[in-house]
């Protein structure tokens, strides 16, 4: 299967700083949750907010592999 080596140099690093920039915004974001909920809600609001962080960094890996999956055809969402 013949792949185009320059999306996936632009696609690869891209990726990689999208997941990093989510690293970077997980703690600053536990402590906003931490500190605005009420005790009642707290568990869950963090709960929610796993969810969606996890959901982030599996985009990124989405992306990629739906770029690989066609051959000649890049998909960019």
């Amino acid at each position: 299967m013949h792949q185009r080596p320059h999306a996936i140099r632009i696609l690869l690093p891209s990726c990689s700083s999208g997941g990093f920039g989510l690293f970077l915004g997980k703690i600053p974001g536990d402590t906003i949750v931490h500190q605005g909920m009420p005790n009642d809600f707290r568990g869950r609001a963090f709960s929610l907010f796993d969810i969606a962080y996890n959901v982030g960094w599996m985009v990124p890996v989405l992306v990629r592999r739906a770029s690989l999956s066609f051959g000649d055809v890049l998909i960019i969402l």
